[in-house]
């Protein structure tokens, strides 16, 4: 009964969210969630709103974001708006932008200086493959075991 409490208390808040920032933002009508709002997408792909301020864009066009809210869970104060919405992959992200999200570093890669960002052994692909997994698309190596068993039919023979 606790963890239902819990459960309903938790999608208010995310719904109470949702309207303060859509409000704030001017796309807020009563029983609708827009996903063309950034609130209507966050809810369909984060299961929660945010707002805050743009740190920077990738060069695949994704969008990070920060926030100060103390309202915030601890090390959830970072996100990425992917430029594909219906197809986003966490591999669509940059290295350098990856280490920040992660909160290794509390300087985004748009604040470095050249000399500072490391460098790459291996240059970036110009186009990122789409990640098939879990597709039509996704690679399914064939099987080179040999069976354990070879199967046989059982033949009968007449009765003399």
């Amino acid at each position: 009964m606790a963890v239902q409490r819990n459960q309903q208390h938790q999608v208010q808040s995310v719904a109470e969210k949702s309207q303060k920032s859509e409000r704030r933002d001017g796309n807020w009508q009563f029983g609708t969630c827009n996903l063309q709002s950034p609130p209507g997408r966050q809810i369909a792909y984060m299961n929660d709103t945010k707002s805050g301020t743009l740190v920077g864009e990738d060069d695949f066009g994704n969008k990070y974001y920060e926030t100060e809210n103390p309202e915030e869970i601890h090390m959830r104060t970072r996100w990425v708006e992917y430029k594909d919405f219906w197809r986003f992959d966490a591999s669509h992200s940059e290295p350098g932008w990856h280490y920040w999200l992660a909160y290794g570093t509390d300087t985004p890669p748009t604040k470095l200086k050249p000399d500072e960002i490391a460098i790459r052994h291996i240059a970036p692909e110009q186009h990122h493959p789409i990640n098939w997994t879990y597709t039509k698309g996704a690679y399914v190596p064939y099987n080179t075991a040999k069976p354990k068993f070879e199967s046989w039919e059982s033949k009968v023979s007449p009765r003399a």
